[in-house]
């Protein structure tokens, strides 16, 4: 959370590697989103989730973050909210999700 935080405060132009293109952006999401999304599912497993709530609590707790993150990112100089950005972030949870259901078999 702390990496997607600090990243979110740098301004478009100082982004580190992605380039202007949006679906660096939207690749970039997906995948600091899963990696989220994959510590959060093994800090709630450990605490006793399991099944539907662990899914649940997971996919609400990243899609909840990223929504989040866009408005932070609607106070930072030249970053502006995006609805198609947080439909990557929640679909990085739930590629994550699946890979965990997939690995758990």
């Amino acid at each position: 959370m702390a990496a997607i935080f600090a990243l979110s405060s740098l301004p478009s132009h100082d982004l580190p590697g992605w380039g202007p293109s949006e679906w660096t952006s939207t690749l970039g999401h997906v995948v600091a989103y899963a990696t989220l999304a994959w510590c959060v599912v093994l800090f709630l497993h450990r605490s006793g989730l399991s099944g539907t709530r662990l899914a649940a609590a997971t996919l609400i707790e990243v899609c909840l973050y990223g929504i989040g993150d866009e408005i932070h990112q609607s106070f930072v100089p030249t970053r502006t909210p995006s609805a198609l950005d947080v439909a990557a972030d929640c679909l990085g949870g739930c590629l994550a999700l699946w890979f965990w259901k997939k690995g758990a078999r």
